[in-house]
């Protein structure tokens, strides 16, 4: 594994405060032991990251290798991909359902007022001062 250069800030203690550190390991945990080694017992390290463009890789343009091969299917796919059948494909639907409802049941007709049959006429709710009906 080729060592990656990492960058950390670091509080040493209240004398010396914050400084930043550059180092250079294979992983986290060695970037931690060589700031240890280099600057002695710190009491923080913090935003300890891998630097981009680290002097230690040997990547090139590696990582741009993958978008042209992705770019290049693209256009090959366009080019050679299409179809050049022209005739309509037949699309199927269902026929429309038509709902039927019953029709509602006949209402019968409302009944004569029953008091009609009895002898004595209906109440009424007319009354007196004496509540005697009028």
């Amino acid at each position: 594994m080729a060592a990656t250069r990492w960058t950390a800030k670091l509080f040493v203690n209240s004398n010396v405060g914050e400084i930043d550190a550059e180092v250079y390991a294979s992983t986290l945990p060695g970037a931690r032991q060589q700031i240890q080694a280099k600057y002695g017992d710190v009491q923080q390290i913090y935003n300890l990251r891998q630097a981009s463009g680290s002097a230690g890789s040997s990547s090139g343009g590696a990582g741009c290798l993958p978008l042209l091969g992705l770019g290049l299917l693209v256009i090959i796919g366009g080019v050679f991909g299409g179809s050049d059948d022209k005739t309509p494909t037949e699309t199927y639907q269902n026929a429309p359902v038509e709902r039927v409802q019953a029709a509602p049941a006949p209402v019968a007709p409302a009944a004569e007022p029953q008091f009609r049959d009895y002898a004595s006429p209906p109440p009424s709710y007319c009354i007196t001062e004496n509540l005697e009906p009028c």
